[in-house]
């Protein structure tokens, strides 16, 4: 028997299970007043959807609303005590319709979203989307990642591309950089099934005010990589890993190969998911990178927000933040039905589910015994910042650990933000929480692009 990554050629070779988890997997969701349980997507068919919408829209405003205005007048009650009044009962609706909340585990996908698949055209957009098609790169699809991708049929496609450009500044997408210019890449959340790069959608305001932290960004670059889905959405599983990894991988090439940045110019940030897959990407330019392959080299910095880095279940132990801190985030534990629908579609290559306890692409915080080895030698600089109130703090914590194990407290810097929650920079009712983490990220910012502070000697790099 060959063993390769944790994952054995013979078991590649065997049937995967794309089925939707059972039937016996139900949401629960429900306040002291009613409790439902119902199986995963199974009120996704009209009328039945909207109907069932109709019904809980009702329910919320006459019960659950009362009832939370009731519940959170003692701040006993609040899932965190410094919490405002009004913020409990916003945490309260954010995590019943947001994109994995109890109504979506139910009906499907709530709010359309932009994908992979087109650039939307809005007639009434009020800011100008600087849009643009991202090229395929099947020949910088190599190693591990490659077998992977032939295993399942995944190939590099076209994907959209949107830039986002600092207040004031009206920036061609086919604009050279200018001397000294540094740029954003950054990679969206959404457990790999949702939201998307889209100026118009969720993570745009964060977008905007993160290309406004150093005064040597002028712009930022977001890819619409492809999300996943799965039976019963889907008739078989779509986008498996390394799907992606792979569009992820394109928007960095075209960075470098296309717009012509520095590799050392770019600074990497993935927010939830999409810090898994900013690490993913810097593993595979640091591990696969040679001389003869073309691949552009690991990029100058890396900003992880509350990445979630172990799709497995080795930080499952009681008193464990998924646990313990279900009443303060708004994401449901990462155990959940729709969160184990995610994690079974996007791992169902690499194999589900020993690949998100074994493989270092997919859980690179993963402390499980069975783990294959993880490094993160060659790494550029980095930021973590994250919340103590989030489901994803443990796993956020040893990925830090193992980070600085390898490269030093000096070149992993992380900035913990007390009563804060996962993605706490897309809402307004976390102000001053949001606040606090873009003033990390300044400061960090600042540290990492001074002269002294620079990992690396600059690469020469043709300018127009």
């Amino acid at each position: 028997m060959v063993w390769h990554q944790g994952i054995s050629i013979s078991e590649l070779d065997k049937d995967i299970d794309l089925s939707v988890p059972p039937a016996s997997s139900v949401v629960t969701y429900g306040t002291p007043l009613v409790s439902m349980a119902i199986p995963l997507f199974a009120l996704r068919h009209e009328p039945i959807r909207t109907i069932y919408l109709l019904y809980e829209l009702w329910f919320t405003i006459f019960f659950r609303l009362p009832y939370w205005c009731v519940k959170y007048i003692p701040r006993t009650n609040r899932p965190r005590v410094s919490w405002p009044y009004l913020r409990c009962i916003l945490v309260e609706l954010v995590r019943m319709v947001n994109f994995v909340g109890p109504l979506a585990s139910r009906v499907g996908p709530i709010f359309k979203q932009p994908d992979h698949g087109a650039i939307p055209v809005q007639k009434n957009e009020k800011r100008n989307v600087k849009a643009v098609w991202v090229d395929p790169v099947p020949e910088l699809v190599l190693g591990d990642v490659k077998r992977w991708a032939d295993r399942g049929g995944v190939k590099s496609i076209p994907i959209p591309g949107y830039w986002y450009d600092k207040p004031g500044y009206d920036v061609s997408p086919k604009e050279l950089p200018s001397t000294g210019e540094k740029v954003l890449y950054m990679i969206h959340g959404g457990a790999f099934i949702g939201l998307s790069a889209h100026p118009s959608y969720t993570c745009g305001p964060m977008y905007r005010k993160l290309v406004s932290s150093h005064s040597s960004i002028r712009r930022g670059f977001a890819v619409e990589y492809r999300l996943t889905s799965g039976p019963p959405l889907e008739r078989e599983c779509t986008n498996p890993f390394p799907a992606a990894l792979i569009d992820v991988v394109a928007g960095y090439t075209y960075l470098v190969d296309v717009v012509g940045f520095a590799p050392e110019d770019i600074i990497v940030e993935g927010d939830a998911a999409g810090g898994n897959l900013a690490v993913a990407l810097v593993r595979y330019l640091v591990e696969t990178r040679t001389d003869k392959n073309h691949l552009p080299a690991p990029p100058g910095g890396l900003i992880l927000l509350s990445p979630w880095v172990d799709l497995g279940d080795s930080h499952d132990s009681p008193g464990a933040s998924h646990h313990v801190c279900t009443e303060s985030d708004y994401l449901p534990a990462y155990f959940d039905p729709i969160m184990t629908w995610a994690r079974k579609n996007y791992c169902a290559l690499a194999g589900y589910p020993e690949a998100p306890n074994t493989n270092r692409y997919i859980s690179p915080a993963c402390i499980d015994h069975e783990m294959e080895p993880v490094s993160f030698k060659g790494f550029p600089k980095t930021l973590l910042v994250y919340g103590d109130a989030e489901i994803l703090h443990d796993q956020v914590v040893t990925l830090k650990d193992k980070m600085v194990d390898d490269l030093g407290g000096e070149w992993v810097q992380h900035h913990a933000i007390k009563d804060g929650v996962v993605n706490m920079m897309v809402m307004s009712f976390f102000h001053e929480e949001s606040a606090e983490a873009f003033a990390a990220i300044s400061r960090w910012l600042e540290t990492v692009l001074s002269d002294a502070a620079r990992p690396w000697k600059p690469m020469a790099v043709k300018r127009g």
